[in-house]
């Protein structure tokens, strides 16, 4: 009965360093999750960081291309009026070219 008891003790004994062991990997283990959690949190800051700085990068490119589309429109304006002034100004000095000659006509009479 002796010889059942230390066995029953012995047992005990292992079982209990076991659970001493598995204590140790579950606080261990825990530590590690933590530290995960805290990297998972600052890649999250991360890339929130990003996505921010990207979507103020995408809004700015937006507005510098409604300005240069504006820009782009605002100098076909010009051109057209500058046409339109480069076509007049050629009537003009026709015009004027058929009166100088109209009045040395009729000086010439």
């Amino acid at each position: 009965m002796k010889h059942k008891i230390d066995e029953l003790r012995q047992i005990k004994k292992h079982f209990e360093e076991e659970c001493s062991q598995n204590h140790n990997q579950i606080e261990e283990l825990s530590n590690e999750l933590d530290r995960k959690d805290e990297e998972l949190e600052q890649m999250k800051r991360k890339i929130k960081q990003k996505e921010e700085i990207h979507n103020e990068d995408k809004i700015c490119l937006k507005k510098y291309q409604e300005e240069n589309a504006t820009l782009l429109n605002e100098r076909t304006v010009i051109e057209k009026q500058l046409e339109v002034q480069v076509e007049r100004l050629a009537d003009r000095e026709l015009r004027i070219g058929e009166l100088q000659q109209n009045i040395k006509y009729c000086e010439g009479e």
